[in-house]
């Protein structure tokens, strides 16, 4: 499996900020089409429970 060059499997665990931006520039990079163009409409709800010091930039302390 290829992974984006934004995911590294050693940060596995590891707090860190999202790269936002690197994932939507090689989401377009990969020709992959806004969800907005999709016919069909799936939502997936993930929940931290674990994960209480969120912070406003992103990520967590």
């Amino acid at each position: 499996m290829t992974f984006p060059t934004f995911y590294d499997p050693e940060r596995v665990g590891t707090p860190y900020v999202p790269e936002t931006a690197t994932a939507i520039r090689e989401g377009i990079a990969a020709d992959l089409t806004a969800a907005a163009a999709e016919d069909r409409r799936l939502v997936l709800l993930l929940v931290d429970a674990q994960c209480l010091n969120w912070r406003a930039e992103g990520g967590y302390e």
